[in-house]
């Protein structure tokens, strides 16, 4: 057995996310990791280990990912995991919450949230600036009789203008939630794993700072808890590594994780943000970018009143530009967005809501 991550000089892992491949959901992030390795039991082949901006990683066989880490919420790591399994009693917790919105009419936008804020939470709501900082603050009006729902109307908003809205939620006193990541037997849903981690150049002893793409993980046993009065609770999940089947490296041969530079990701992946809904009876047609290099394009849509997307179904690529979805429900407000992974469009798009004929 061999740790790969030795061999490439990672010493830790901070903002690591796990996301579901079927859905493209983030279903646990954590932001710093106590360790991390992944050991293969077989010969394998990679590119330059030192020397270029982009280190790719092929193997035929499996290897096994161990991350060990801790946390001092069990609420927040109940909600990311969902499942049911271990009961949690949470009566006192809190959540910050924020949300985006898109403007599509001049001057007025109606917002529903996801959740109902907490009755004593100040709710702010912001217009976004072009690089995504706060710019000025708006005031809307609360429905009456649904406290998600607001109101903003000022001669400011514009067209594809984002509102970034902050509040916090409170979890019903006694409510129990429930959370347990399945092992063998279980869940064997594939995931892809990404994770900023420092890397030591032995040649040099130089350090950088680099973004670890790990694109099939399936969790190998049931999530573990130990617990002590003085510390934050730890755990460690370990996963099966396999090669993808899609993705490839530059020679043709399927990906088992890739190593880059962040130094080449930081300014270069800007999400789609021109998503546009032409709707129509029934359907409704979408223009955008293409979003030029990405392995996965999904059209996610639902109705304004419901609170989970669903995947539209039809298949898109790299160069797609427009889409049109049937079947919808006529005179019915829904939202859309894109969900793009990898490339330079990498993330989820601007949403967009609209009303069918």
């Amino acid at each position: 057995m061999s740790n790969i991550f030795e061999r490439f000089g990672i010493l830790n892992a901070s903002e690591i996310k796990l996301f579901s491949k079927s859905t493209d959901k983030l279903i646990l992030k954590i932001l710093q990791g106590n360790s991390l390795s992944l050991e293969v039991k077989s010969d394998s082949k990679s590119a330059k280990e030192q020397g270029v901006e982009a280190i790719t990683w092929n193997l035929a066989k499996t290897g096994s990912m161990k991350l060990s880490t801790e946390t001092t919420s069990f609420a927040q790591l109940a909600e990311a995991l969902g499942s049911n399994g271990l009961k949690l009693n949470t009566d006192s917790e809190t959540y910050d919450r924020s949300e985006t919105f898109t403007v599509t009419s001049n001057g007025s936008i109606t917002i529903n949230l996801a959740n109902e804020p907490m009755v004593s939470s100040v709710v702010s709501f912001h217009k976004l600036t072009l690089d995504g900082e706060l710019g000025d603050e708006l005031t809307a009006v609360v429905d009456v009789t649904d406290k998600k729902k607001f109101t903003i109307t000022d001669s400011k908003l514009k067209i594809n203008d984002i509102i970034e809205v902050n509040y916090i939620e409170s979890l019903t006193a006694g409510k129990v939630y429930t959370f347990k990541v399945s092992g063998k037997g279980g869940n064997t849903e594939a995931r892809r794993l990404v994770a900023n981690v420092l890397c030591k150049n032995r040649v040099d002893g130089s350090m950088r700072v680099m973004q670890l793409v790990v694109p099939n993980v399936v969790l190998e046993n049931s999530m573990t808890l130990t617990f002590d009065a003085d510390t934050p609770s730890k755990f460690e999940l370990t996963l099966k590594v396999m090669a993808d089947a899609i993705l490839k490296d530059e020679n043709g041969d399927p990906l088992f994780f890739e190593l880059k530079s962040l130094s080449d990701i930081v300014g270069t992946i800007t999400p789609i943000t021109d998503l546009i809904a032409t709707p129509a009876d029934d359907s409704a047609t979408f223009t955008f970018t293409a979003p030029t290099g990405a392995s996965s394009v999904k059209l996610m849509i639902k109705k304004s009143s419901d609170s989970t997307y669903v995947d539209s179904g039809i298949s898109l690529t790299n160069v797609s530009t427009t889409v049109t979805v049937s079947g919808l429900v006529d005179a019915t407000s829904y939202n859309a967005k894109l969900i793009v992974v990898g490339g330079e469009h990498e993330g989820e798009s601007n949403v967009v809501t609209f009303t069918t004929l």
